[in-house]
């Protein structure tokens, strides 16, 4: 399988000495408008083409796999099934989160799917989060993409990529986004893959923590903004940068019972690269 412009890969696992990865596809000319996977055998260096996962809800995704048994705290292992009584599979478990793409990219709310992880390789069984039931408070789930729930509403939705992690420090779910309606970086936190979510919380404000002039490039604008950086790629010095893709790089998080230190990687479009952030989070 082959990507054009601003066709990207999102998320992926592993099993079976193969790489399965969710893809960004079918540019519109502006925006991604499906999602599909594809599998490689040879690490990467080539992907065959499996199925398309959505052309809706979940173009942007991010997954996240539980009811591992490797002994790590990273995984959610047999020390926490008894807790997570709400999902509709037993034994490994991919949850995949998403927002929309084409007109709808950076004007989503985000959703939740779930599937077997053994299902990957045909993409058959995946059930939508459709909300909580009224009753019993436990989250219901429908095999119909349409039935998908908001899991959240930014009012109005600002979403695109996404990212989510287990904490093992806070015991929470862990959420990035860059939201465009405010231009900032927010996190947010979930006992639960579907929630409760908390209210958005900035983690990065690229005005006031020291990211426009100093490696986000500042188009100069009469008489307020002020030339300040010498950031842009060439051919594009009246391109605004701008912060998003915040994404965890799990494998540095550190932290104890007082909270937890982050790192992620954070694209900043103009110049076009991507730098590393660190974030404390404190326990409450």
């Amino acid at each position: 399988m082959t990507l054009a412009n601003l066709e990207v890969p999102l998320a992926g696992v592993e099993a079976e000495d193969r790489m399965y990865v969710f893809f960004a596809t079918g540019n519109d000319g502006k925006f991604s408008t499906k999602s599909v996977v594809g599998v490689s055998s040879d690490s990467g260096l080539n992907f065959n083409y499996l199925f398309t996962f959505s052309s809706a809800k979940f173009v942007n995704i991010q997954t996240a796999t539980t009811g591992e048994d490797r002994g790590d705290e990273d995984s959610w292992g047999d020390h926490r099934r008894e807790r997570f009584h709400g999902s509709p599979f037993s034994g490994t478990t991919l949850w995949i989160w998403g927002t929309k793409g084409g007109a709808g990219y950076r004007h989503s709310d985000p959703y939740l799917a779930v599937e077997r992880f053994s299902a990957l390789r045909t993409g058959s069984g995946a059930l939508y989060y459709a909300g909580n039931d009224p009753i019993t408070d436990r989250p219901v789930f429908s095999d119909r993409e349409a039935d998908a729930a908001e899991l959240f509403d930014d009012n109005p939705g600002c979403m695109g990529e996404l990212s989510v992690s287990w904490n093992r420090y806070l015991r929470q779910w862990l959420m990035l986004y860059y939201c465009q309606s405010t231009n900032l970086v927010v996190m947010r936190l979930a006992p639960d893959p579907w929630g409760p979510w908390t209210a958005a919380q900035t983690i990065f404000d690229p005005w006031g923590d020291g990211g426009y002039c100093h490696f986000i490039h500042v188009v100069p604008t009469p008489p307020n903004i002020k030339p300040c950086d010498n950031l842009s790629d060439p051919m594009r010095e009246n391109v605004w940068g701008g912060p998003y893709g915040a994404y965890v790089v799990n494998p540095l998080t550190t932290g104890d019972s007082r909270g937890t230190t982050i790192y992620y990687l954070l694209s900043t479009w103009n110049p076009y690269t991507v730098v590393l952030m660190r974030s404390q989070i404190s326990s409450r």
